[in-house]
C-alpha cells in the first residue's frame, strides 16, 4: 500500500509521493471515515516500529541527549470510506522538539472514495525531557449528505 505524505514538519518536507511504510491494518468499517497511526524510530542505520494503532503495546521512545538525537516519525493514515471524505483538524505530538510546526500537523485534505489512505506525518527529534506525554489526533471527517464524524484519539507516549 502506498501512503501519500500531505503534512510534515522539521526534517520532512511536504510531498505527495509514496512513503516507505504501509499504514497499520485497519479493523474499522471500511465504509466509514477512520484513521490508523504509527510511531517509528528513524535512525540512520535502523528504522523501527515503536507502536501502532491496533497493537496492544506501550509507546515508549528514547529521549534525545546532548550527544545523541533520537528521531521519531508520527504517521497518521486517513481513510475515505465509500465516498469522498474531507478531513480537518490537528495531530499534536508534544514529545517532539522544535517549534510549533515540529509538534503540530494541521490536517486539511480530501480523500477520494476508494483511494489509498493519505498520510499526515511529523518527523523530528524527541524531547530531552523524560516523562509521559500524549499523541493527540483530533479530526473531523466530512462527507456530503452525512453528519460529520469526530475522530479523537489520545495515545500515551512515554519518553525515557
Amino acid at each position: 500500500m502506498c501512503w501519500r505524505v500531505v503534512a510534515a514538519a522539521l526534517l520532512l518536507t511536504t510531498t505527495l509521493s509514496c512513503a516507505g511504510h504501509a499504514p497499520p491494518q485497519s479493523t474499522a468499517d471500511p465504509a466509514t471515515p477512520h484513521v490508523t497511526w504509527q510511531l517509528r524510530s528513524e535512525q540512520r542505520d535502523k528504522d523501527t516500529l515503536l507502536c501502532a494503532s491496533g497493537k496492544p503495546s506501550s509507546c515508549v521512545v528514547t529521549a534525545s541527549t546532548d550527544h545523541r538525537q533520537t528521531a521519531v516519525s508520527v504517521q497518521v493514515a486517513l481513510y475515505s470510506g465509500t465516498v469522498e471524505t474531507k478531513y480537518l483538524g490537528t495531530v499534536l505530538a508534544p514529545f517532539l522538539e522544535g517549534g510549533v510546526n515540529a509538534r503540530i500537523a494541521e490536517v486539511t485534505v480530501s480523500v477520494s472514495a476508494g483511494a489509498e489512505p493519505l498520510n499526515s506525518s511529523l518527523l523530528s527529534a524527541v524531547t530531552h525531557t523524560p516523562g509521559t506525554y500524549e499523541l493527540r489526533i483530533a479530526l473531523d471527517a466530512f462527507q456530503d449528505g452525512r453528519l460529520p464524524t469526530r475522530i479523537d484519539e489520545t495515545i500515551p507516549v512515554i519518553v525515557q
